[in-house]
């Protein structure tokens, strides 16, 4: 819930894998567990805690990469730079928490099509403009 701090992140492309009910998070409801590289959502209705329902992709859209700060594991770092992703979002007129959202998914399509091999990490560059 925090404006992504100005800062220089990497998406990591050697990473990748496809959520699933087995990655969904039983601790907070419609949230996937954190995925370090690019991850496609499907389409459809998870099951969350407490016999609830979600579908991950109203909030992230068919794909979401994450926005990994260079020392991210440092206990120093503050909370702001961890956790952040470019993601795509169904859901219509709203909001991003902590994150990048675009909606047509045209970069995350060209990050997923990318060799991981020929292009293992790309640069993001976060800028607050005035």
């Amino acid at each position: 819930m925090n404006i992504i701090p100005d800062g220089t992140y990497y998406i990591n492309l050697t990473i990748r894998d496809v959520a699933d009910e087995r990655n969904d998070s039983s601790e907070r409801f419609g949230q996937l567990n954190p995925n370090f590289g690019i991850q496609q959502i499907p389409d459809g209705i998870f099951n969350g805690p407490y016999e609830t329902t979600y579908e991950p992709s109203w909030e992230w859209g068919s794909i979401r990469a994450r926005l990994n700060y260079p020392g991210e594991n440092n206990p120093r770092l503050p909370e702001a730079f961890k956790g952040n992703y470019l993601h795509g979002k169904k859901r219509p007129g709203d909001y991003t928490a902590s994150c990048v959202c675009e909606r047509s998914e045209i970069i995350l399509n060209i990050l997923l099509k990318q060799d991981p091999q020929k292009v293992p990490k790309v640069p993001v560059w976060v800028r607050t403009f005035p």
